[in-house]
C-alpha cells in the first residue's frame, strides 16, 4: 500500500513539472514559427540604397549621360547628377569606370552567346563581339 500511494504521488509531481515545461514550450516554438514572418517584415522596411545609374533607360532612370572615355550611354535619375559628380572628379571618374566595366560585362556576356551560336553556323553576324572589340579594353 505504501508503494502505491508513493508511486501515485511521484507520477501526480511528474505531471505537474511536464505541464509546466510545456507551458513555456509552445510559446518558444510560436516564437520560432513566427520568426521567418518577422524577418521579412524587417526587411520590407529597410532602406535600400538604388544604383546611381542603369546601363538602360527605364522609368527611374531617364536622363542620358556618356562617359568621357569610351563614349558608353547610361542613364541617371535626375539633373542633380553632374552636380553631385561634376566632371573631372574622383567620384565622377568611379562611376564611370563602374559603367564600362558592367557595360563590358554585358558585351562580353552576349559576344560568348553569339560566338557559341556561330558555332553552328558561320555566317551568324557577332555585334556584341565587334563593340567589345571597338571599345578597346578587351
Amino acid at each position: 500500500m505504501f508503494r502505491t500511494s508513493h508511486v501515485y504521488r511521484t507520477s501526480r509531481t511528474a505531471g505537474h513539472q511536464r505541464e509546466e515545461v510545456q507551458g513555456g514550450g509552445p510559446n518558444i516554438m510560436v516564437l520560432i514559427q513566427l520568426l521567418p514572418f518577422l524577418v521579412i517584415i524587417l526587411l520590407a522596411y529597410l532602406p535600400f540604397s538604388e544604383p546611381n545609374y542603369s546601363l538602360q533607360k527605364t522609368y527611374n532612370y531617364q536622363i542620358p549621360k556618356t562617359t568621357e572615355k569610351h563614349g558608353v550611354e547610361f542613364y541617371v535619375k535626375s539633373e542633380a547628377f553632374d552636380e553631385n559628380y561634376p566632371f573631372g572628379s574622383v567620384a565622377r571618374d568611379n562611376i564611370e569606370n563602374h559603367v564600362i566595366k558592367d557595360y563590358k560585362n554585358v558585351l562580353v556576356h552576349y559576344c560568348r552567346v553569339e560566338l557559341q551560336r556561330r558555332h553552328w553556323s558561320k555566317n551568324l553576324p557577332t555585334p556584341h563581339c565587334d563593340k567589345l572589340n571597338n571599345l578597346g579594353i578587351a
